[in-house]
């Protein structure tokens, strides 16, 4: 899990393992969500962009952003709530050939602004 190279996810937004250096331009979004992963494979810090926060938020990062512009200090409230709450997840990965799904749980370490926004 921590040597997965960047990539996209469902072609919106973008995943990686937290020490990853992210260079990539086009990473737009207002806010990049830490959390911690936890699955039957063990656990791992990732960073998660843009629309993956979809699943956290029910809205994307990128209109939180619009919604409450950049200042220092402050998050939007419903990502300020994420804060230290652990998460159900369930992931379908369609190109493995097993069953394909991974379940498990993420704790939501910290969220902060992207200020390569």
């Amino acid at each position: 899990m921590c040597t997965r190279k960047c990539s996209t996810w469902r072609g919106t937004g973008y995943w990686c393992p937290e020490h990853w250096e992210i260079s990539d331009q086009q990473i737009r979004v207002g806010y990049k969500i830490q959390l911690t992963l936890k699955d039957s494979t063990g656990e791992a810090p990732f960073i998660v962009f843009g629309a993956s926060g979809n699943a956290l938020t029910h809205t994307t990062a990128t209109l939180l952003a619009q919604r409450y512009p950049y200042s220092p200090g402050q998050l939007p409230p419903e990502l300020s709530a994420l804060v230290d709450q652990y998460l159900k997840f369930e992931v379908k990965l369609p190109m493995v050939p097993t069953s394909g799904i991974s379940s498990g749980e993420f704790r939501v370490l910290r969220v902060f602004p992207n200020v390569a926004a």
